[in-house]
């Protein structure tokens, strides 16, 4: 008997755009999709400045340095 794996499923990121904030030279607000299939999840990574999530489907669970973990909800 032949033993197949799943297919591999990724975490895909896509800029929706990006533009420059006033008053702060060097910086820039993006908008991104991310797309993290069920069950998946991101690796460990550090973020400069603030982030807003928005939720289409699902949950997603993040957790900042030093904090306690959030469950954000769809919607």
């Amino acid at each position: 008997m032949t033993q197949t794996q799943a297919p591999q499923r990724t975490v895909t990121v896509d800029e929706v755009g990006t533009w420059p904030v006033d008053g702060f030279d060097g910086h820039e607000a993006r908008i991104l999709t991310v797309d993290v299939p069920a069950g998946e999840h991101a690796p460990v990574h550090l973020r400069p400045g603030s982030q807003y999530i928005w939720v289409a489907h699902g949950t997603v669970t993040s957790q900042l340095e030093g904090e306690e973990p959030r469950t954000y909800r769809a919607g």
